[in-house]
This record gives structure tokens, sequence and C-alpha cells, in this order.
């Protein structure tokens, strides 16, 4: 049988298989792109309505699409929620909560991977049953104990400051420590230990070893946990009201001025509205880190 022959006979197979790939790369398109628009759809929605005239609001035949363009609710809700004062208020709180909490979740992570002590399973489960537990089941005897807060029969109020949040981030109990907890230990447990074998070789003890060899490799697993943290953090409304309610967050002064002070009929879309405006810090900071958050992300053993 001739060269040509043998091709001849196997084109039909092989045109079939390059038929079957193509239907099969079409059918996750089709499906990809329906998820993406599932998951996008309310946010564009959101998006077209903020845009609408005050006309369009009491129009019934506009819906989705604003027949008149206008920021009107832009400005609107700008003004209620004091926005520059009230991002940077969430910005002070916000920041140092998050780097006490990569750096605790760091520690732990990473004590939790490479040492082996006595009830170590048993503690990394109480991590774990940490995020299942809604803060909501111990909220009372938190805001009790912070209102109450000392010992050796010295009390001081620490309601209304930011030192309740700080506090609980500093002793590895604030808001999704359990879960960077467990990002930072599946992350080291993924590093080999020849690492730390030569840096002891080298002289180097626990601390040196983590903070010259090990912590640096963690950079884009420092970078997710930080974001993680800080959008929780300023999207924040459960320890906002709880432990510092007097100061004017994003997220309070959606609760307190919208949700007060606005008309029943504009109070949907100023809402929405007011909400876009507290994740545009978000969106923009997921935009520059995004690469090194996916790889976070896929070497913290989550993925895979």
């Amino acid at each position: 049988m001739t060269t040509a022959n043998r091709l001849a006979r196997f084109k039909p197979k092989l045109s079939l298989q390059t038929a079957s790939k193509l239907l099969w790369s079409l059918v996750r398109a089709v499906i990809v792109f329906g998820l993406c628009f599932q998951i996008l759809y309310p946010f564009i929605v959101k998006i077209l309505q903020a845009f609408m005239s005050q006309r369009d609001l009491l129009d019934p035949t506009v819906s989705l699409y604003p027949r008149e363009w206008d920021v009107y609710f832009w400005r609107y809700a700008f003004d209620l929620m004091d926005y520059v004062g009230s991002a940077l208020n969430t910005l002070l709180v916000s920041l140092p909560v998050s780097v006490i909490q990569m750096l605790v979740c760091t520690i732990a992570g990473y004590g939790f991977a490479r040492f082996k002590f006595r009830g170590r399973g048993l503690l990394f489960a109480l991590v774990l049953v940490s995020l299942l537990v809604p803060p909501a089941l111990y909220s009372t005897p938190l805001y009790l104990y912070f209102r109450f807060f000392g010992a050796f029969g010295v009390q001081i109020n620490l309601i209304d400051t930011p030192l309740p949040s700080l506090i609980l981030s500093l002793v590895g109990m604030g808001l999704k420590n359990g879960l960077y907890i467990y990002l930072m230990r599946q992350f080291f447990r993924g590093m080999p230990r020849e690492l730390e074998e030569a840096a002891y070789i080298d002289g180097y003890g626990p601390f040196m070893t983590f903070w010259k060899v090990m912590l640096p490799s963690a950079r884009n697993m420092l970078l997710t946990i930080f974001v993680l943290s800080f959008s929780w953090q300023w999207t924040d409304v459960f320890y906002s009201t709880l432990f510092n309610n007097k100061t004017k967050t994003l997220s309070l002064a959606i609760l307190r001025n919208i949700t007060e002070l606005v008309a029943a009929d504009e109070f949907t879309i100023l809402r929405n509205t007011a909400a876009i405006l507290t994740l545009l810090p978000l969106l923009v900071i997921f935009i520059f880190a995004q690469r090194k958050l996916i790889e976070g992300i896929e070497r913290s053993g989550i993925v895979g």
C-alpha cells in the first residue's frame, strides 16, 4: 500500500477528530460565556440603572437601559455618603487590621505546616471550626468583653474605637482569620523541606530560616492574604456596627445616610450606586494585583 493510500485511509478519522474538538470547544465557550453573563448580569444592570435620570425613574417604560443618561444618582450617593471622608476612615481602619492579620496568619500557618507539637491537630481543627461558627453567636460576649475590657479591677471601655478589631486580629481571632491561616499552612506545606535543611546547615535558626528563606518565597501568598483581608475589612458591616459604630465608614454610611434618609422611590438605585462606589477601590486593587492573586491561590493548594 502506497503512502498516498494510507493518508487517504486515515483522512476521515482525522477530520472526525478535528470536528469533535471544534464542537467541544464551541460547547465550552457557550458554557463559559453563559456563566460569565449570569455572574456579571446583576452588576451590569446596577451600573446601567445608576446612569438613569429622575425622569427615567418615574417612566414605567424604562426598565434596565436609561433613556436619558445622567450622573444624578452618582453625585447624590457621593454627597450622602461623604465619600472622601468615609473612604479615609475605612482606610485607616482596614489597612492596619489587614497588615496585622497578614503577619499573624503567616506565622501561625508556618507553625502548623512545619513544626510538630502536641495538640497541633486539635488546634488546627479549632481553626477550621472558627470558619463554620457564625460571628452572631458570640457577638454579645465579644461586645461585653470589650465594653468592660481590663484585668485586676481596672476596666476600660474600648467600644467605639478601632482597638477591638486590632486586638482580635493580633490574637488570630479577627474576621476570616481561620481562612488565612489555612491558606498559609497549605502554602508552606507545599514548599520543599530541602530549603529549611540547607538553611539549618548554614547556621540559621528557626526564626532566621523563616525570615530569610521561607518568607521571601511567599510574597505572592502574602499579597493574596492582604488583599482578601483588606477587601473583607473594607466592606465589613458586622464588626463595624458592633465595635466601632461612631466611626463613619463606607458601609455604615450606606446603612445610615441612604437607608434612613432617602425616599422609597430612589432608595434601590441609590443603594446600588453607593455599593458600586464602595467597590471601586477594591476593583482597582484587583486589576493591578490579579496575576499575583491567582498565583497565590494556585500555590495555596485549594485548586488542583
